[in-house]
């Protein structure tokens, strides 16, 4: 029964490649741990301070991208572009027509393009 008692009891060693794995970890922290600290540090607050006006940005491309797919908002943007040209042109032509009749006033001539005749 003695024998027994004085045989060596078998001991769990770790695998090499974990043992080496370990060292290679607690080496690199060792080393460069500060950095590490640091730049997870940056990363996080970069996150927080960007992470809405990135959602933003994502909500806002894929606003575009449905409006680009759906027609009834496509042509009420279209819509709405003709009528602002609309709009432009007729200021132009208010201005073309009182810088006429300014022209006029003083005297100068005035010169009037003719449309093409269609022929």
């Amino acid at each position: 029964m003695d024998d027994v008692d004085e045989e060596a009891v078998p001991q769990n060693e770790d695998p090499e490649f974990v043992g080496i794995l370990k060292n290679t970890v607690l080496g690199t922290l060792q080393q460069y741990g500060w950095f590490i600290i640091i730049g997870i540090a940056i990363a996080v607050y970069l996150y927080n301070k960007y992470s809405p006006q990135i959602g933003r940005w994502k909500e806002q491309r894929e606003s575009n991208n449905y409006k680009k797919m759906d027609t009834g908002v496509a042509q009420d943007r279209l819509e709405a572009m003709e009528r602002a040209r609309q709009r432009m042109q007729a200021q132009l032509d208010e201005q073309a027509r009182s810088f006429v009749e300014k022209e006029r006033q003083v005297g100068k001539p005035v010169f009037t393009p003719t449309p093409p005749s269609s022929t």
